[in-house]
């Protein structure tokens, strides 16, 4: 991924900037999901700019203790097939870079439509597979004793956009694109 950068003399986009900087996507207040987040690092520029509660939820229970000690900040150690939540408990999760990782896609994305509220969103982040970084990626993974699997755009948001949530996709540079779906508020 830094090579890529690199070679482009630019800095790789700050995922938790590029939330923060679409109008409404992270209402004061927000009940946020960071899916596995990690070691947090996104947790707390979303925390403090919407003065949202951020979950960092991840299966890695290292990345997790390293996670900002902040008060609207907690950490969740997890398996993404069967989340520890309410159904429409958050307005927003955000899943970046994970899905090239996950087994299970369809009890993952199933959990995670559950626990989006109403007028919430998915914000997903990924690796677009036609870039050469991603597929010199793709090849080391398949060493690895679970390989990573890189979708396409329009694939991704079709996944995440089954009804009743709407779905669409940008690219944010050459290297990966960003899908949204927002679900509908009930009437």
């Amino acid at each position: 991924m830094w090579a890529y950068y690199v070679g482009h003399l630019r800095r790789p986009p700050d995922p938790a900037r590029y939330v923060l900087a679409q109008p409404g996507w992270l209402p004061e207040g927000a009940a946020v999901l960071d899916f596995g987040g990690g070691d947090g690092r996104r947790a707390l520029p979303l925390a403090e700019a919407g003065a949202a509660h951020v979950t960092v939820a991840d299966v890695d229970e290292d990345a997790l203790r390293r996670a900002p000690r902040h008060p609207l900040v907690r950490t969740a150690l997890l398996d993404g097939r069967r989340l520890p939540f309410a159904s429409e408990a958050f307005d927003l999760v955000f899943v970046n870079h994970v899905i090239h990782h996950v087994q299970d896609l369809p009890s993952v994305l199933r959990e995670i439509r559950r626990i989006v509220r109403p007028g919430g969103r998915i914000l997903c982040i990924e690796f677009h597979p036609d870039c050469a970084v991603t597929r010199i990626y793709r090849v080391f993974s398949g060493f690895r004793k679970h390989p990573c699997t890189f979708y396409r755009p329009e694939a991704l948001a079709a996944l995440f956009g089954a009804p009743p949530f709407a779905a669409e996709h940008r690219m944010l540079d050459g290297f990966q694109y960003v899908v949204s779906a927002r679900r509908p508020e009930q009437t």
